[in-house]
């Protein structure tokens, strides 16, 4: 949009007339309307900027704040929008409104998964193995495995609570 008005108002300075402009820039998809608005706002203020917005001005969804609460962000995805709302005091809907309309970030629940790594896996076939050695092979068909609980010690998480601020599913640690 921005070279269409800067291309019309290179004409209007060649003293073109805006149907000559038409014609000129007809291929480009430029519209009867656009050229006397463009030649209108050039003659009131002197350039081809937007004209000054009414309305209020933002006072807390402002470039800093965006800055501020995108590091906090980076250093500690997990860290909830209601303490960051608290330590910047603004309402934490306006947080929740600067994480996901203006950085793009969603808060996701942590995932639980099982915690299977290949150190793990090799000790299994390891122990599998030792066990499949010491019994015969008719012993080994009369086993029955009722319970395959595996105990382990792990953190406390509350799904509703534990929450990672980010932009996929794919950037949560598991």
């Amino acid at each position: 949009m921005e070279a269409k008005r800067s291309q019309i108002l290179e004409l209007f300075r060649a003293e073109k007339s805006p149907g000559e402009i038409l014609k000129i820039l007809q291929s480009k998809n430029v519209g009867r309307k656009l050229i006397y608005r463009t030649i209108q706002r050039y003659k009131e203020t002197g350039s081809l900027k937007d004209r000054a917005r009414s309305g209020r001005p933002r006072n807390v969804r402002t470039r800093e704040l965006k800055a501020k609460l995108k590091k906090r962000i980076v250093r500690n995805p997990q860290r909830s929008m209601r303490k960051m709302s608290r330590d910047f005091g603004i309402s934490s809907r306006s947080i929740g409104r600067v994480v996901h309309d203006d950085l793009g970030l969603k808060s996701l629940k942590r995932r639980k998964v099982h915690m299977l790594t290949k150190a793990i896996r090799e000790k299994w076939l390891q122990r599998s193995r030792c066990l499949l050695s010491r019994a015969g092979q008719s012993v080994v068909n009369k086993i029955v495995f009722s319970d395959e609980k595996l105990f382990t010690i792990q953190e406390v998480s509350n799904p509703q609570n534990d929450r990672i601020i980010s932009n996929s599913v794919q950037d949560i640690p598991e």
